[in-house]
């Protein structure tokens, strides 16, 4: 296993990956154009790596195939997504391929960004989670907590 930072080419594989976020309880098949033309998912991978404060970190397997990505973003009160905080936080989005969930991956990615992000002085992330996510369970054994509870999903804080 090899955990690397992604930059501007990695792009169309944390697209990827966003999609697989914001539908991981669809089974089928994806086509990402398709699914990420939603005007709140749209956005939110606009000028990957050119904004300040862009980090993240793609698994990729020994042969060299890209298993899951995890990044985040700062946001703006008057422009954001909805784990959104503070303009001080960012916000984490994570996504690993159906067949590599359930393996720990998930745990390497999320433990390998807030090591980098700690040594660069940022010690807080935010994170939307729909309330029916099995992955709520790994977010609170890394250290986030809930920080507030919408109808549909919850915004935790690490």
């Amino acid at each position: 296993m090899k955990v690397y930072t992604s930059n501007s080419s990695d792009l169309p594989f944390l697209r990827d990956m966003l999609c697989i976020a914001a539908y991981w309880d669809h089974s089928e098949v994806m086509n990402t154009d398709v699914y990420l033309e939603r005007e709140d998912l749209r956005f939110l991978l606009d000028e990957w790596g050119k904004r300040k404060g862009d980090l993240g970190l793609i698994l990729q397997d020994d042969s060299g195939q890209n298993l899951g990505a995890v990044w985040y973003r700062f946001w703006w009160e008057s422009f954001h997504s909805y784990g959104f905080i503070s303009e001080k936080i960012p916000e984490l989005v994570i996504g690993l391929k159906p067949g590599s969930r359930g393996k720990g991956y998930g745990e390497i990615l999320i433990r390998k960004l807030i090591e980098k992000s700690s040594s660069q002085g940022i010690h807080s992330i935010s994170l939307s989670v729909a309330r029916g996510n099995y992955a709520i369970r790994l977010y609170q054994k890394l250290g986030f907590r809930v920080y507030r509870e919408n109808e549909l999903d919850y915004i935790m804080i690490y």
